[in-house]
């Protein structure tokens, strides 16, 4: 390992972590409507008794229950990120102490033929060395370790989750059926009737099907767009005091693009005038929509009496033809993708667009190895030197501190560039998938972590570390040294987790409070927007409203991390008590920001399972590495890790035996018994169960756009709901911001903001209901999502019909889709 690399790299690194955790403690208190937006939620059961002291905050995090943040809007998927996170950081922190206290003596007192820090890896021990078998045993003991870590996981989804899903909600009780029959689809007292045939009567509420309805969508977007443009120009007519209307020249619509060629008009009459003529177009839509004129889409929802029902549905074949009928257990409203609800005829379209994502995919791949490579070179001081631009200026800067500027430029620089340069991929990655019809957000999030794992691991690994391996061996002649080749390359491979050393610094103690702690780069662009481009109180509110976390980006990378910790631990020793302070390190930033910042778009609660599988994945190819080391080494024994490789194979498929199934159902003897009563009490818990039902999983283009007149008194007024505050939080007195902010039952935004106030929001529920009879769905899409590549939602969804003000959750069906309503969001 060159010292002088490894030296710069951590001494930039530390000192950048130290100097971002001190600013973060210092703004976090001065600018708490950017940091911790979740402290003024009234109930949100965030820490408010810290002390004064800057750094009050790391105690108060490291005390905070992990449970909690299921109903602190944090969500399951947030307990189980952060139970990886944690098991993760036990696991290295154990590799560490093994191999600091036993292999890194070995392998410096093996008298090996390497020099300076190199002397610490598996190249320093000598070809068939009885050391070797400490080394072995490391494997085995690792592995041990890392099937525990695994088991631990799904034992606590499947303790933690449990309560989660034997709940008599609405979303355990319902499922969600593609590729429907002919005659299924003919209505939805036909797709109803079908399923009381088969589970009785009694036990089916409610059926809808999801019709067809493109053009209204591409109607209410157009109308969306006119209702922002006229809210611009209210804004300003009102700023001006009346004295100035805002004018626009008529435009022409070109390939998706208004081109103005026409003459000034006033914009408020005009945006008024067409979103009165589109406001006609899309009731006729809707009318005709509930008169059976749109063709259905093959999709149904049918929604059960009891979990029970749902989970037999869930599990069974109920068609003969067509063979391709799926059933599943319905996602929240909030999960689904409405946008992508086509009809099931055109599923030859999926296809092809699969097609076209797999040579997009390849594409990328192809073209992002060669830059991986040319940077992984490039960043020598030998190299730099020669370009025109600075070459002169490293040369005088290299006579004076060679040893330094080498070290930073080759250690820390070519680590960061390589950083930032992934840190654009994941962006691409979703545009490319987004191509194809996902229906479920969680889907979309569970390909983006698989591809991109996959890229970071092709990319980063295999090529750019055994690039520079072979690079290293071009000395040697094959033909003429055969065996000193082999040697030299059983030498060279463990050398090379310098790079990654470096790589795990600067993710971990650059990049990291950075970018996820500090957030220069959200409040950079928050606050470029806040000056240039959103202007009116809507657009402010969205600004403040607390972000999604970007599951699909990060666990990636901690996968990542975790497969480079993995795979030098019994090679290079001193990476590993980094990986292990890397995974503590974003356990408390991941934690307070999911505390504090963070609020779901959805509930998925089906994370653990892409983390299980590419942690076992990584094991195995961990061990076959370890394997061809060994063999390069002349260790014989190393061929009982072919044994060790079966026994992870078994173990995998135990494990998928064992957990997945009991992860994705509850046991029928474990589901609630839920009692609708008798009578009249059961008319009323029916007609209860299906106006849920109907507020979440009938199509949330069939709903009535927002007036005008509420939109301007709005403005006028302003809202009701004070949820977070700007950064002049001292003005208002705390009380009055948590006072008029609900949580819904289950942890999920809840309030006023988006409706007008009605007769629910002044009193307790019924104290005949219980939780369970609640439905969980709550407000999950949040602006400012980077990672949301879906088309952004409509404001100008009218919700103020009597059906809306029960319990508010009407207004739900709009954050799942590709327009609705604004996402809950401050003043």
């Amino acid at each position: 390992m060159k010292a002088a690399a490894f030296w710069s790299t951590f001494a930039i690194s530390v000192v950048v972590a130290v100097v971002t955790i001190t600013l973060f403690s210092f703004l976090r208190r001065r600018r708490k409507s950017f940091y911790i937006p979740k402290f003024f939620l009234k109930d949100a059961w965030a820490p408010k008794d810290e002390a004064y002291g800057w750094f009050a905050w790391i105690p108060a995090t490291i005390r905070y229950p992990e449970v909690s943040l299921v109903t602190n809007p944090g969500g399951f998927d947030a307990v189980m990120y952060l139970r990886f996170l944690k098991y993760s950081g036990y696991l290295f922190t154990a590799l560490s102490l093994f191999a600091v206290v036993v292999l890194l003596p070995i392998n410096i007192t093996a008298g090996g033929s390497l020099t300076g820090m190199e002397v610490s890896t598996l190249g320093n021990v000598p070809n068939g060395d009885p050391r070797l078998w400490v080394h072995l045993s490391s494997v085995f003991l690792f592995s041990v370790l890392a099937y525990v870590l695994v088991w631990k996981l799904y034992q606590d989804y499947i303790d933690v989750g449990d309560s989660l899903r034997k709940r008599a909600d609405l979303r355990n009780r319902t499922i969600m059926v593609d590729g429907l029959p002919q005659w299924c689809m003919a209505s939805p007292d036909a797709l109803q009737g079908a399923f009381a045939r088969m589970y009785g009567e009694s036990r089916v509420v409610k059926a809808t099907l999801v019709p067809d309805l493109r053009k209204l969508i591409a109607d209410f977007k157009r109308r969306h767009h006119l209702v922002e443009k006229w809210k611009k120009a209210y804004h300003f007519y009102r700023e001006s005091d009346g004295t100035h209307r805002p004018t626009h020249r008529e435009t022409v619509r070109l390939l998706s693009v208004e081109v103005p060629v026409g003459r000034a008009v006033d914009t408020m009459i005009h945006c008024e005038r067409e979103i009165a003529l589109l406001d006609q177009r899309i009731a006729r839509h809707q009318r005709s929509g509930t008169k059976r004129a749109h063709r259905m889409t093959g999709i149904g929802f049918v929604t059960f009496t009891s979990v029970s029902a749902a989970m037999q549905a869930a599990q069974t074949m109920h068609f003969r033809e067509p063979t391709d009928v799926t059933v599943k257990l319905a996602p929240t409203s909030s999960n689904l993708i409405w946008d992508n609800m086509v009809p099931h005829v055109k599923q030859h379209k999926r296809v092809e667009r699969g097609v076209l994502v797999i040579a997009l995919l390849l594409l990328l791949f192809a073209g992002w190895a060669a830059p991986i490579i040319y940077i992984s070179k490039l960043f020598t001081l030998e190299n730099l030197s020669s370009l025109w631009a600075i070459g002169d200026f490293l040369q005088w800067l290299s006579s004076i501190a060679g040893g330094i500027l080498a070290g930073v430029v080759q250690g820390f620089l070519s680590s960061f560039v390589v950083v930032l340069f992934f840190a654009v991929l994941p962006y691409l990655i979703r545009a490319i998938l987004s191509i194809h019809l996902f229906r479920r957000k969680s889907s979309l999030d569970r390909a983006v972590i698989r591809t991109y794992w996959l890229f970071l691991l092709l990319n980063l690994f295999f090529i750019s570390a055994f690039t520079i391996t072979i690079t290293d061996l071009f000395s040697v002649d094959i033909l003429d040294e055969p065996q000193s080749y082999v040697r030299r390359l059983a030498q060279t491979m463990p050398t090379q987790a310098d790079y990654f050393t470096n790589f795990v610094l600067v993710q971990g103690f650059v990049l990291l409070p950075v970018w996820w702690l500090l957030r220069l780069d959200d409040l950079a662009i928050r606050k470029f927007r806040k000056w240039f481009t959103h202007k009116t109180p809507s657009e402010l509110r969205q600004l403040d409203a607390p972000p999604a976390y970007l599951y699909a980006i990060q666990v990636s990378r901690e996968l990542m991390i975790f497969n480079i910790g993995l795979f030098f631990s019994s090679m290079s020793v001193l990476i590993v008590p980094f990986v292990a302070a890397y995974f503590g390190l974003e356990y408390l930033i991941a934690k307070h920001n999911f505390i504090y910042l963070y609020a779901p778009r959805y509930e998925d609660m089906k994370m653990i399972q892409p983390m299980a599988r590419r942690i076992l994945v990584s094991l195995i190819l961990y061990q076959l590495f370890m394997l061809g080391i060994f063999g390069l080494q002349g260790f014989p024994y190393g061929g009982s890790l072919v044994a060790l490789i079966v026994v992870t194979a078994v173990f995998t498929y135990w494990i998928r035996v064992r957990y997945e199934r009991a992860a994705k159902f509850v046991p029928l003897w474990d589901c609630p018994r839920h009692l609708m009563g008798t009578g009249q009490q059961e008319v009323l818990a029916r007609q209860e169960i299906a106006k849920q039902h109907e507020m979440n999983y009938s199509h949330p283009a069939l709903q009535p756009p927002r007036s005008l007149d509420s939109i301007r008194d709005e403005i006028e007024n302003g809202p009701e709901l004070l949820q977070i505050v700007s950064d002049t939080y001292h003005e208002v007195p705390p009380n009055a911001l948590r006072r008029n902010v609900r949580i819904s039952t289950h942890g999920h935004l809840d309030g006023p903001a988006m409706r007008p106030p009605c007769e629910a929001d002044t009193h307790t529920p019924d104290s005949s209901m219980s939780d369970s009879d609640v439905d969980e769905v709550g407000v999950h899409v949040m602006a400012g999502d980077p990672g949301d590549l879906s088309l952004g939602p409509l404001h100008d969804v009218d919700l103020s019909d009597e059906d809306s003000c029960d319990d508010g959750r009407s207004y739900t069906n709009f954050g799942s889709g590709s327009f609705g309503p604004p996402p809950l969001s401050p003043v």
